[in-house]
């Protein structure tokens, strides 16, 4: 993975919990380290946790919930946008009369595949 493997390996816990979790749906520890291992930076839950913690330390709110089997779910606290907030986006932009039907089929694509990633988390 290169010379420095925490670096790629924080940026990488970084990636999945931006992308693929919110509060409703935290992720697990264990999958957390199982895509971690499919990604080539494999770790083990007590690098996890300290990983986790430099994140905080350098003001990433990720937040840190109890799942079945009290085993720690991580999920990224500071959203973009939620998913109600994303539709009402779509919608504005098919209303507006003055957003050309090409530019409108362009933005509407973007936001929906904001939602998308939202989606697949859940």
């Amino acid at each position: 993975m290169g010379k420095q493997p925490h670096l790629i390996r924080i940026l990488l816990i970084y990636e999945l919990l931006k992308e693929s979790s919110d509060e409703q749906n935290p992720m697990s520890s264990k999958t957390i380290l199982e895509q971690l291992a499919n990604r080539g930076a494999p770790c083990d839950r007590r690098t996890l946790y300290n990983d986790v913690k430099i994140l905080k330390e350098y003001g990433f709110e990720v937040m840190c919930v109890k799942g079945a089997n009290q085993t720690n779910c991580y999920y990224f606290a500071d959203r973009v946008f939620s998913t109600p907030e994303l539709r009402i986006l779509s919608d504005a932009v098919q209303a507006a009369s003055f957003i050309t039907e090409r530019k409108t089929e362009r933005l509407v694509k973007k936001i929906l595949s904001l939602a998308e990633k939202i989606v697949r988390a859940q």
